[in-house]
């Protein structure tokens, strides 16, 4: 194995395949939404709102994004989302 390649993680005992513990890959479906979401400039309030949650639990949900992301602003999760490809299938180019 190539030394730049980590091993793929193994299937745990119900055959799932680990999540990894940063990157995009590493959000879970609700933190997805939540990053979506606030990546069109709502408040956690009213993205709470939308998403039918508390503003605490959007809260909750940005700093985990924040933390598997390496990134400290909402300005850093839009600029993440777009240059990944991860809003929206839009990829910014240039």
């Amino acid at each position: 194995m190539p030394p730049d390649r980590s091993p793929s993680p193994l299937p745990d005992h119900e055959g799932r395949t680990p999540r990894p513990v940063t990157g995009w890959e590493s959000l879970t479906e609700t933190e997805v939404r939540v990053a979506e979401v606030v990546s069109e400039g709502l408040t956690n309030a009213t993205a709470a709102e939308r998403l039918f949650l508390s503003r605490h639990t959007v809260d909750f949900h940005l700093r985990q994004i924040f933390r598997k992301l390496a990134i400290h602003s909402r300005v850093e999760l839009v600029r993440f989302a777009l240059e990944n490809g991860a809003l929206g299938g839009v990829r910014q180019t240039g």
